[in-house]
């Protein structure tokens, strides 16, 4: 009832069902490709929720600048993802990370970072942030779905991969990127003076908090949080 009246009420419904498909899938995925397919497919149709009012011109640039950061946070996690499956010569997730002890550390550690700043994206972490304040011309439920499905899908991609976090050993460097984020979102929130952009900051907190679990290796933990 929320978007009751709305012109495109209709097509914003449908986009909110295939946004949940599309996490559930990526969430179920063990091959790469289809791991790759719904992590796009859930930045560029919560890009189209953002922007759903088309008449209103701050939401399509805010539609546009967020789908610019989705889709490099795709490249980041396809090139880390790829360099793994062709090194391990399996497409597979299952496979890949049975095959981690046996890869030279270099393309742990690349394939790590590569992952590491697809999830940063993601999350709306510091320095790429600022997506997440953009993003509230999005109406109130497209929001809920976006804090609540959306930006802790990186923790989700970390704990997938937490074997290869290991093996690269740089969970130090994502607990303190966890921290600083905490503690600038924590800041900036005090700053805000509009509800949903003091939501937002609050969100990346929680994001960063999340972050640092994951590189304190209590991947468990982040998954409940």
């Amino acid at each position: 009832n929320y978007m009751k009246g709305f012109k495109r009420q209709n097509s914003f419904l449908l986009l909110c069902l295939l946004f949940s498909i599309s996490v559930m899938l990526f969430v179920a995925s063990n091959h790469i490709a289809l791991l790759i397919l719904f992590w796009l497919c859930m930045g560029v149709i919560m890009s189209k929720l953002i922007g759903i009012n088309t008449s209103w011109k701050e939401a399509n640039e805010a539609s546009i600048y967020t789908l610019k950061h989705y889709v490099l946070s795709t490249l980041f996690l396809s090139a880390g993802v790829l360099l793994l499956a062709f090194q391990s010569d399996t497409f597979t997730i299952n496979d890949i990370l049975s095959k981690t002890d046996t890869l030279p550390i270099s393309v742990n550690i690349i394939a790590s970072v590569l992952i590491l700043v697809a999830a940063l994206i993601q999350s709306a972490i510091f320095p790429f942030h600022k997506w997440l304040l953009s993003a509230m011309t999005s109406p109130t439920p497209a929001s809920a779905l976006m804090h609540a499905g959306f930006v802790n899908g990186a923790g989700i991609l970390l704990a997938i991969f937490s074997p290869v976090l290991f093996k690269a050993d740089i969970l130090l460097v994502v607990f303190i990127i966890g921290g600083v984020t905490a503690i600038v979102s924590q800041f900036t929130k005090l700053l805000q003076v509009n509800v949903k952009q003091k939501l937002a900051c609050s969100t990346s907190a929680q994001m960063s908090f999340m972050i640092m679990q994951c590189g304190l290796g209590f991947f468990s933990a982040a998954i409940t949080h």
